[in-house]
């Protein structure tokens, strides 16, 4: 990375910082911690931002042309890592919180959009080109659960998306969903007595395959694997697994009839 060459109009304290080249930092950008920040060059981070890298060995890497709006906060703990890849845009008001021992990672290229959440208390990983909806959040339920998040390339998660990474949750490349959508990895038994949520907690993970489009205000719930190029149907509350290229709405959702998948079709979701 290139050294300083940066317009220096913020409250700057504690933390290491390198910057690259042609850096633009706006007014009240506040860096805080003991840990260490990279800033690649031609990035331009907004007013009222707060960097802080509470521990010795947090990192954040934020790559080149890396545009980050007014009111994000990026909050990094003892030996997490949150990396930022080149030409990433993180909108205003977006909060990103890396816990102990975990990781942030965004590919290239990828879209955060007003208000969003991304919390790690293990991994989380966005490929290149991918979109994360406005105030969609992402983040675990369960006080001492800690699943991974992985979103393939090219993907879009509409606004106001809720993922439950207690436990893991995977999304191929080229996914779509709908605004409101809900995917929740643990639930309680119902069967024993006293208050539901003193039962013991259950939970499994959640799988979406490449091409994939779940549409708006469904509820994806914990164990279920949704197969490549399948289609769930607008408020649906999906409790089993999808077949590949079928079509499923209702409540529970069934089959409503499979894809008419052409092969070229087939090809390129499979290539993915």
């Amino acid at each position: 990375m290139k050294k300083i060459k940066a317009q220096f109009t913020s409250a700057l304290k504690w933390a290491k910082m390198e910057l690259g080249h042609d850096v633009a930092i706006g007014e009240g950008v506040l860096l805080k911690g003991a840990g260490f920040v990279a800033i690649g060059d031609g990035s331009d981070l907004s007013g009222d931002i707060i960097i802080n890298v509470v521990d010795a060995k947090s990192r954040i890497i934020i790559g080149s042309n890396v545009i980050i709006a007014g009111k994000v906060r990026l909050v990094c703990h003892g030996n997490g890592e949150i990396r930022i890849g080149a030409g990433c845009t993180i909108a205003d008001g977006v909060t990103v919180i890396c816990n102990q021992d975990a990781s942030i990672h965004l590919g290239e290229q990828i879209t955060i959009r007003s208000y969003a959440e991304i919390v790690s208390k293990s991994q989380v990983k966005v490929e290149s080109g991918s979109v994360i909806g406005t105030y969609t959040s992402i983040a675990p339920r369960e006080p001492d659960a800690a699943g991974i998040f992985h979103c393939g390339r090219n993907c879009y998660i509409h606004a106001f998306n809720f993922f439950d990474t207690s436990s893991s949750i995977e999304l191929g490349d080229e996914v779509r969903t709908g605004p409101y959508d809900v995917f929740y990895t643990h639930d309680h038994p119902i069967d024993g007595r006293g208050l539901i949520w003193d039962q013991a907690v259950e939970m499994g993970e959640i799988i979406v395959g490449n091409g994939a489009w779940i549409g708006s205000h469904a509820t994806l719930l914990k164990g279920i694997n949704i197969g490549k190029g399948a289609v769930v149907g607008a408020g649906a509350v999906v409790t089993q697994s999808v077949e590949n290229f079928s079509i499923v709405g209702g409540v529970p959702a069934r089959l409503i009839r499979m894809r008419v998948a052409s092969e070229s079709l087939s090809s390129k979701i499979a290539q993915e």
